[in-house]
């Protein structure tokens, strides 16, 4: 998951709808969702890997480009076509946050990908410490994986 940030000013009201115009001034990008705790890991200095999906897209690349910033291990992912990397967008204006809007996919992945998932995060599993399981119901955590993950 991917947190977009849109930072800008507001001057005055859309003539079409009483809505803020926002004036793009900045935009930043950070890791969400489990990508977020596998940074803070990281940033501790223990080493993190993440199992998950992300879209053949865009967002998907700079996912990818993110973690590797933050020194986190990509073996774990999935990447499928046609599904969006999920992207968590804020607009930001004097330090008020004036909404979100989310493009996403939460639909369970299908067989094949649930396989693979479970087999790359069971890689990623060997010589683990610890596991944190985060998913924000977005289709990639089902039943199966779960009990091939847990103890």
């Amino acid at each position: 998951m991917v947190d977009r940030f849109i930072w800008g000013s507001v001057s005055r009201i859309s003539p079409e709808a009483p809505v803020p115009i926002v004036r793009m001034e900045r935009e930043s990008s950070s890791l969400g969702g489990a990508g977020n705790a596998a940074r803070n890991v990281a940033s501790l200095g223990g080493l993190a890997s993440l199992a998950g999906l992300h879209g053949d897209d865009a967002d998907g690349g700079r996912l990818i480009d993110l973690c590797a910033e933050s020194g986190i291990d990509l073996t774990g992912l999935v990447r499928l076509t046609g599904r969006p990397t999920t992207v968590k967008t804020r607009i930001v204006a004097h330090h008020q946050h004036v909404v979100r809007f989310d493009r996403e996919e939460d639909s369970p992945a299908d067989d094949a990908a649930q396989a693979l998932l479970r087999d790359r995060a069971l890689a990623a599993l060997q010589g683990a410490r610890a596991l944190v399981v985060s998913d924000y119901d977005k289709g990639a955590l089902c039943p199966g994986l779960l009990q091939s993950v847990l103890p």
